[in-house]
């Protein structure tokens, strides 16, 4: 099996990338998946393993307590 290089991409609201995050320790789609999660904090994350696109979380509105959750959408 290939080696992976697993990186979460920051969207801006323009549709361009506004940051990246080399997620180096992760084995596998799912760990790469969790780590990006815990970025959207109101920005929408893609993340990508090279060429290939695992999944793209974006930011929902607030909940009933005030708090930004996240939506995952996979292609």
């Amino acid at each position: 099996m290939g080696e992976h290089a697993y990186r979460a991409f920051e969207i801006g609201e323009d549709g361009h990338v506004a940051g990246r995050i080399d997620l180096r320790y992760c084995p596998n789609d799912e760990a790469a998946k969790r780590w990006a999660k815990r970025l959207v904090d109101g920005k929408t994350i893609e993340v990508w393993d090279g060429f290939r696109r695992i999944a793209r979380f974006e930011p929902k509105k607030l909940s009933h307590s005030g708090s930004v959750t996240a939506s995952l959408r996979i292609r």
